[in-house]
């Protein structure tokens, strides 16, 4: 029952709690359609990448279950008692846009930035202002060497600049993939280190 409620407030507010208290073991390969093998899955689940800070990165077209594996690398995370948060990125530009004005926002952004690790979800599916992207970027440097994160895409990075407040959100995903060792998970996913 512990897990259900950590789950059901921290890592997807208002989702299903049957849905989002799967563990990643009932999870079918196949339901990934993504060629992700057995192997990668299980070194993801030793969860040795949130101990070296890395972030992972879940891109593909829709439907490959990019959200699915982010949400129970999550809840895995959280049995191994990781504190762990979710937000879409639509949902995380409105928190960063009034997390100075309102008290909810800033709330949820306080709990964002104390969380070891965060799942950004469907980033680049909704365009951002210059405003926002810089916003995004202030908050992901802030978190750098903190926190690990998690992104979902179904867009390359080197997209994320179209649409996205210029080059800022760009620059900003880049810098947190170069500057240190991250995991890359791309269609057909290929792990990088």
């Amino acid at each position: 029952m512990r897990r259900k409620n950590i789950s059901a407030r921290n890592l997807y507010p208002g989702w299903n709690t049957e849905i989002s208290s799967l563990p990643i073991e009932a999870f079918e390969l196949d339901e990934l359609e993504a060629g992700i093998t057995k192997s990668q899955i299980d070194a993801l689940k030793e969860l040795t990448w949130i101990a070296a800070n890395q972030n992972l990165f879940f891109m593909g077209p829709p439907g490959l279950g990019k959200t699915m594996l982010a949400v129970g690398l999550g809840l895995k995370a959280i049995d191994a008692g990781y504190s762990v948060c979710y937000e879409r990125m639509v949902n995380l530009v409105d928190i960063l846009d009034n997390a100075p004005y309102q008290k909810i926002p800033k709330y949820r952004l306080a709990k964002l930035k104390k969380s070891q690790v965060i799942i950004i979800d469907e980033i680049g599916y909704t365009p951002i202002t210059r405003e926002e992207a810089n916003r995004f970027f202030s908050f992901i440097s802030e978190l750098y060497e903190r926190s690990s994160l998690i992104f979902t895409t179904n867009k390359r990075i080197d997209e994320w600049a179209q649409g996205n407040g210029g080059s800022c959100a760009h620059c900003c995903i880049t810098r947190s993939y170069t500057r240190k060792r991250s995991l890359l998970l791309v269609e057909r996913p290929i792990i990088q280190t």
